[in-house]
């Protein structure tokens, strides 16, 4: 594990895509999964994977601007979209692929969380907007919360310690003057839209 971690962002994320690849392709044994989907989420990944090492190296050699992205994939014209007929398509729901390949998918998606975090790829992904957009979509497929994608303002601190414990101590408003209550913490767990149909259905 400290080997992996010793690794380049880049080469860690290939790592977490081709394990994924692998445990989705292993479904196809057991057939617990239709081939068709097999093989569109398989050609999804190793797709996104180029796509996103190709934009990052875009990026390093001076190829893309950062800061002034657009959309489209890298090394592909624009132009009119092709028409991909409904049978063809994958799910577009929050964590269908959690719901298709559950255990192997949600460990994967942990350790592209932890990636994508990584000081390296954070400031990549902050200074390109077109490399967020890229990712978002697999983000959303595996239940990664869109701030993995989206840079996160720092909290300012207290000027000293004497501040800091002042602000703690500050006693609530009361009810009459604050305007309105303050409601209880939402219970944990997963994101609102994960209790929505998330466009895949398992096989009887």
């Amino acid at each position: 594990m400290n080997g992996f971690l010793s690794l380049p962002a880049t080469e860690r994320f290939s790592i977490v895509l081709d394990g994924l690849y692998r445990a989705v392709a292993a479904r196809f044994a057991g057939r617990r999964l239709p081939v068709a989907l097999i093989t569109l989420i398989c050609a999804r990944l190793r797709r996104f994977e180029r796509e996103v090492l190709a934009l990052v190296a875009a990026i390093r050699a001076g190829r893309v601007r950062v800061g002034h992205g657009h959309g489209g994939r890298p090394g592909v014209a624009r132009g009119a979209k092709a028409k991909v007929p409904n049978a063809a398509r994958l799910p577009r729901g929050f964590a269908w692929l959690i719901v298709a390949v559950p255990y192997e998918a949600a460990n994967y998606a942990s350790q592209l969380r932890a990636v994508l975090q990584d000081p390296e790829m954070a400031t990549l992904i902050a200074g390109s907007p077109r490399l967020a957009k890229l990712l978002r979509p697999m983000c959303r497929a595996l239940a990664l919360e869109a701030s993995v994608t989206t840079p996160v303002a720092e909290t300012p601190e207290a000027e000293t310690m004497d501040d800091f414990c002042d602000q703690r101590e500050q006693p609530p408003a009361p009810l009459g003057f604050s305007g309105s209550a303050v409601a209880p913490d939402a219970p944990t767990g997963m994101p609102p839209e994960a209790d929505r149909d998330c466009g895949f259905s398992k096989p009887a």
